[in-house]
């Protein structure tokens, strides 16, 4: 697409929520449109105001590549949070880039060499962090940032948005402390924001996992909308996991046309084999199943959904929030021999144990994956605050055991320089933004849905409400040992707080019981000594010991083995052979 004076072409990727505003507003400065796009309206904008002004003036979720010929420099920008990918190569003289590293690799010419330090930090957390890729020759865009190519191919990078600025900015406005004016001001945001995305020329509904953050995305667009709302969940017949019936009282209670997919690993099964070409780049976490198999169903119905993705992130909801303010504190400031002694009883019962335990708990009350949730309190204890973020996002226990290597989950590239904070939660939630958000959550949620053809949308991933959030004291996020105290208000508005108060789990997946039933051929063949071997990445006798006692029901090891199982699932896939040095 063209700018109406050709001096802009670009490639652009994404969905701008506001085109038509700024279209007029173009339409006013003289610019000429021929079409209805969005795409014009990006290209217009940059010929018009540069392609840093364009990028802050946009709302939306974007990758797009300019090329100025009359300057012949090419820029390479990507969404403030790093929704949408953006990957880039540069070889034999020239510049390839692409939203999938699949098309980059589609040049004969393009070494596909495996980028080894990117495959340990995968094989620890289960992502591939967002400051490299899995190839040594592929980089990615930043989050936030203009990558700019003269035609030497000489490359400057600059920021339009961070989240470090952001953090440092609100020195200068005021702190809000007071929970009736942060909830106004965040009720009204987000509401702008679900109305916002609602704007579409075709179908649309939304995700419902029955938690906080999908039932409020749904109660505010069925209460914006003047017909049903098309909702869709995940079920899983007799597993602790199911949350359908959950789902389908919320939508009951809400109004909306809902429909429930039932899967079994049979199901599972088949979307496994298909994961390696959804995902450009290896990916672990196993939500991606029934995100994937939930897109493609969904989008039998509608071709746009909204979900509830940021709100953990941005409102202080993960456990670890909720820990770092509450029991983590206190136990910091025991002396270091009984905090120890309590980490050592803490694991001396197995995961499964704990489970057993803690089933004489009514079902509603009971916290999901106990034993689990245990024992990586429990590495927690040894660790001192500063380093706790890798075991917080790491999949293993102990990986040092498991692995050869163990780097940082959020390296210090993707950090930059780091803000003053308030507190730990702060802190926690700043890394999340910038590390876990893009390279898990968003990644998960946008190569399945668009693999199918369906566009995801996320109100609470608003740039405004990021914003907002840090102006907002942690006593306010967090309340009563529960996080996104905020959000929970704001559905109490629609649904009563007696259906959404209970462990909660989103799109999980009973993983663990699959490998040891349906899914324990295909994975025998992978977790066997010699398959281990071949990998080179982890120490094949302890991973091989872990996956037996996971058969046996002594340990709970489904995501450190599920990293491994799609590793080499990729590799299998791209034909590359594993090699560690």
């Amino acid at each position: 697409m063209s700018s109406d004076d050709g001096s802009v072409v670009i490639s652009y990727n994404g969905e701008i929520y506001h085109f038509a505003k700024l279209r007029d507003e173009l339409e006013r400065l003289g610019r000429k449109f021929v079409g209805n796009s969005d795409s014009e309206v990006v290209a217009n904008g940059i010929a018009q105001w540069g392609i840093e002004e364009t990028c802050r003036r946009i709302d939306g979720m974007f990758a797009i590549a300019a090329w100025m010929p009359r300057e012949k420099r090419l820029f390479l920008a990507r969404d403030r949070l790093g929704k949408k990918p953006l990957y880039f190569s540069r070889v034999h003289g020239r510049i390839s880039f692409a939203s999938e590293i699949a098309a980059i690799n589609q040049d004969p010419e393009m070494p596909k060499i495996l980028n080894v330090k990117a495959a340990a930090g995968f094989l620890n957390s289960g992502f591939v962090a967002d400051d490299k890729t899995i190839f040594e020759s592929i980089e990615k865009v930043s989050p936030g940032h203009i990558f700019a190519f003269d035609i030497e191919g000489r490359l400057n990078t600059s920021a339009y948005w961070r989240l470090t600025d952001v953090i440092s900015a609100r020195s200068g406005l005021p702190r809000l402390t007071d929970t009736r004016e942060a909830l106004s001001i965040v009720r009204g945001q987000l509401h702008d924001a679900v109305e916002q995305r609602m704007i579409a020329d075709v179908p649309y509904g939304a995700f419902l996992s029955g938690g906080i953050d999908s039932s409020l995305i749904v109660g505010m667009m069925q209460r914006i909308s003047k017909s049903k709302i098309k909702t869709f969940s995940i079920g899983y017949k007799n597993s602790s996991l199911d949350e359908a019936e959950d789902a389908k009282a919320i939508a009951a209670h809400l109004g909306t046309d809902h429909t429930t997919f039932y899967l079994n690993a049979n199901d599972a099964l088949d979307m496994i084999h298909r994961l390696p070409s959804l995902y450009s780049e290896p990916f672990a976490d196993p939500s991606q199943i029934p995100t994937a198999i939930i897109s493609r169903l969904a989008r039998e119905h509608v071709k746009v959904v909204l979900t509830g993705d940021g709100g953990d992130e941005v409102f202080g909801g993960y456990n670890r929030h909720v820990a770092a303010r509450g029991m983590l504190s206190r136990i910091d400031r025991l002396p270091s021999g009984v905090t120890k002694s309590l980490s050592s009883i803490m694991k001396s019962l197995s995961p499964t144990s704990w489970d057993r335990l803690f089933a004489i708990i009514p079902k509603g009350m009971r916290p999901r994956q106990a034993g689990e949730k245990i024992h990586k309190l429990a590495a927690l204890l040894k660790l001192p605050e500063i380093d706790r973020y890798t075991q917080y996002t790491s999949q293993w226990s102990n990986a040092a055991d498991y692995l050869f290597d163990v780097p940082d989950v959020c390296p210090g590239s993707l950090l930059g320089p780091i803000p003053e904070f308030d507190d730990v939660v702060e802190r926690l939630r700043y890394f999340d933004l910038l590390c876990y958000l893009p390279g898990d959550i968003l990644a998960k949620v946008d190569r399945a849905s668009m693999a199918f053809g369906l566009e995801t949308r996320s109100p609470l991933l608003d740039y405004r409400l990021i914003e907002t959030s840090f102006r907002i004291s942690s006593d306010i996020h967090i309340q009563g040992g529960k996080g996104k105290k905020l959000l929970r208000l704001m559905l109490e508005e629609h649904v009563p707080s007696a259906m959404f108060e209970r462990p909660k789990s989103g799109f999980g997946v009973p993983i663990g019981d699959w490998l040891k039933t349906e899914l324990r051929d295909w994975a025998e063949q992978k977790l066997s000594v010699l398959a281990l071997d071949k990998l080179g990445f982890v120490k094949s006798e302890n991973v091989h010991r872990l996956w037996r006692e996971h058969l046996a029901g002594k340990a709970n090891a489904q995501y450190p083995l599920w990293n491994i199982l799609m590793l080499q699932s990729w590799l299998e896939h791209q034909q590359i052979p594993a090699e560690r040095t």
